[in-house]
């Protein structure tokens, strides 16, 4: 159970999330907008402003990643992170920031594949992870 108090000392009580309830938001928004899966436009940022929701106050970490072959094994190549702390549920930008890797990466590109996975852990409880995958290009 969730109990809130406001400056006018008036309490609101409410249930916590479920971990479905937490994915399911997450897996809406883990994926950019079509706008923000061309390569060109994430160079010239360094990244993509995300619209970031949480259902409660916790931590949130995004990575996109894609592999790469080399010589005889597979090289995981962390393309781009974000972080953002929710104080309460509502909406947030979070920028999503293009590693060195990842610019070197998309730099010589015309299309990846990324998984991009994300990671909410609410406030005082275990982190619920949802793992989804697209392409840039």
């Amino acid at each position: 159970m969730c109990v809130t108090v406001g400056s006018d000392g008036i309490a609101v009580v409410g249930m916590l999330p479920t971990r479905g309830q937490i994915r399911k938001v997450l897996r809406m928004q883990s994926t950019p907008q079509r706008r923000g899966r061309r390569i060109a436009a994430l160079l010239k940022r360094a990244g993509e402003p995300l619209t970031a929701k949480a259902i409660g106050a916790g931590r949130l970490q995004i990575s996109w990643s894609t592999e790469r072959s080399s010589a005889n094994r597979r090289i995981k190549i962390v393309v781009a992170r974000a972080k953002a702390i929710f104080d309460r549920t509502g909406t947030m930008t979070v920028h999503l920031k293009l590693t060195r890797a990842g610019k070197n990466l998309l730099g010589h590109s015309i299309h990846v594949d990324v998984t991009t996975k994300e990671i909410f852990t609410p406030v005082g409880r275990a982190p619920v992870v949802v793992v989804k995958r697209f392409v840039l290009g």
